[in-house]
This record gives C-alpha cells, structure tokens and sequence, in this order.
C-alpha cells in the first residue's frame, strides 16, 4: 500500500508530511516516504528516537507497534497518542516553528525505557530536505508495518 505525499522539494516550504512511527524494543520508528513522495516504497528513510519535521508543515502519522503498548507525546502539539500491535491509530497537527521538542515515549509496563525518549527536531524546509537526503533508507518491507504474519 502506497500513500502518496508531496517529494520533499529544498526550493519551496514544505506544506504537509507524513510519517510512519513505530514502536519495536522499547525504541520508537520514524519512517518517512522518500524523493518519490509514496510511502513503502524502496526509497523511503528511517529515522530512530529523533522524529524530524518542517516548521509550519501540516503533520500527518499514523501509530502502531510491533511488540508493547507505547504511549508517544509531544506536549507542545497537543499530540498524547498509544502505538500498539495490531492497531493503527492516526493523528495530526500543525508543525510548531523551528526548534527542538520534547518527545516523550513510555513503555506501558511502568519501567523506564531511555532509549524511548528523543526530540521533535522542527526545521525551515530547506533543512529538512537536507536532513531526509541523510537519513538512511529504512528497511525493505513486505507489508505495511501493522500487517503481522
């Protein structure tokens, strides 16, 4: 399943994204659709714990996991969602102005995980076409994340 978005374009502000994020090994997923703009497609970029997005953007993601309940916040977006196996939850927002955000993940089991706790990182557009270019590809996929064999 492919969703179509607008290619990340250095030239003009960047009005919408969208991400995949997924919660697997007390560690929280960012995948982002590549050049081509579709989502699951080989060039798409993965990002882990750091969440990366442009300033003034309308935000679109969609949450799961692959093993635990995770609650994922970000206080200044107002987003307060959980990523769980088997369900797909969607939420969006407004990108706030440049800057760095708090991301604040848990794991439901009440322990604290530190590898769940990153940044928001909000970028003008042209760096954040700069930061996709240099983010790795994300790995190869059969079925969308919240597909489970």
């Amino acid at each position: 399943m492919g969703t179509a978005t607008t290619p990340f374009i250095a030239e003009s502000p960047i009005k919408e994204v969208s991400a995949y994020v997924v919660g697997d090994d007390f560690q929280l997923f960012f995948r982002y659709p590549g050049a081509d703009g579709i989502m699951f497609t080989p060039d798409d970029r993965q990002g882990v714990r750091n969440w990366i997005i442009p300033s003034g953007a309308n935000v679109r993601l969609w949450l799961t996991s692959r093993d635990f309940a995770y609650l994922v916040e970000i206080p200044e977006t107002g987003l307060y969602e959980v990523a769980a196996p088997g369900l797909v939850f969607e939420a969006s927002f407004k990108a706030p102005a440049s800057g760095q955000y708090e991301l604040l993940g848990s794991q439901m089991c009440g322990y604290d995980h530190p590898n769940l706790l990153g940044r928001m990182i909000v970028l003008p557009s042209p760096d954040f076409a700069r930061s996709m270019a240099n983010l790795p590809t994300a790995q190869p996929l059969t079925a969308p994340p919240w597909v489970f064999d």
